[in-house]
């Protein structure tokens, strides 16, 4: 789930990351097992979009976490989206 103002950026093509704490939570997710696609809810709404997953890798340099160390999600092509799922 991302913030309406993130997805939007990513979903514009401005944005071709996206940033995670490394903490136990978000490695445990990310290297669990191997992932080729990423999807993105826009918020608590039901409009989501997929991405091929091109890598994971730790990165120091600026992000928009403001954090000294954080994995940074980089996206490919676009698979799907954004799609309206059918509430249930």
């Amino acid at each position: 789930m991302l913030a309406h103002h993130w997805y939007d950026k990513i979903a514009s093509g401005e944005k071709r990351h996206e940033y995670r704490e490394i903490k136990p939570y978000w490695t445990q997710r990310l290297f669990s097992k191997p992932y080729s696609t990423v999807r993105f809810r826009r918020g608590y709404t039901a409009t989501t979009m997929e991405f091929a997953l091109v890598g994971i890798d730790v990165i120091t340099e600026p992000n928009d976490l403001n954090l000294p160390r954080c994995y940074r999600l980089t996206l490919g092509e676009r698979m799907a989206g954004p799609i309206q799922e059918p509430a249930e």
